[in-house]
Order: C-alpha cells, then sequence, then structure tokens
C-alpha cells in the first residue's frame, strides 16, 4: 500500500513497482514489484527447524515469527538461518524483536536488521 513505501524515494517507486488494480478498477491503492524484480527472487514455504535445501541466502524475511518461540527453539532457528545466510547476507525480523538472547555470527545494523560477517 501507499503506507509501505512511504519512505521509498519517487523515483525507485516508479522504477520497480507498478500500481495494482482490483477487479479491473482502483480502490485501494496497492503496489506490486516489477516482473524484472521479481524473477530475481525466489519465494519458498519451509520449516525453520529444518536445514534449508537453498544455500547462501542474500536476504531473509523472518518478520514477526520468532515472539512465538522461547529461546531454545529461537537459537536453533537463528544458528540454521546464519549457516544458510550469504556473508555479507541479511536477516529482516521485525522492530518488536531482537536477536540479543541468541548466539550468533549475525552483527547488528539497526532495530530489525541483522548482516552476516
Amino acid at each position: 500500500t501507499d503506507r509501505s513505501l512511504r519512505e521509498t524515494p519517487i523515483d525507485i517507486q516508479k522504477r520497480y513497482f507498478k500500481k495494482v488494480e482490483e477487479d479491473g478498477r482502483l480502490v485501494k491503492v496497492f503496489y506490486e514489484v516489477e516482473p524484472e524484480i521479481k524473477k530475481m527472487v525466489e519465494f519458498k514455504q519451509h520449516n525453520l527447524l529444518e536445514s534449508f535445501a537453498v544455500k547462501k541466502m542474500d536476504v531473509v524475511f523472518l518478520r514477526n515469527v520468532m515472539i512465538y518461540f522461547d529461546h531454545e527453539i529461537k537459537q536453533k532457528v537463528i544458528s540454521i538461518l546464519q549457516e544458510n545466510i550469504s556473508p555479507g547476507g541479511y536477516l529482516f525480523i521485525s522492530l518488536s524483536e531482537s536477536l540479543n538472547d541468541v548466539k550468533s555470527d549475525l552483527v547488528f545494523v539497526q532495530s530489525g536488521i541483522y548482516r552476516k560477517k
């Protein structure tokens, strides 16, 4: 929605996003990533407690997930994730989550963002 892109510069919005109409008419403004970008991204469902088939991911979005895990499960998920994130790759979590209570090779960048060394 417009709210999701509120801090994204207009030139970036125009280049990488397009407005989407609902049922052929513009009911509410939604945006979709341009097809050229979609081709570079792979979305998959995954059980976070199992090893990843895809190795060396550049970016992982895990927002509003770990708040439901106890410490032991959270540690296991982060251990598995950090093995599969490429050096220099990023993990995005929600602003209400942190990795302060787990051992990890991920470096805090800013609230909700961690980077692998």
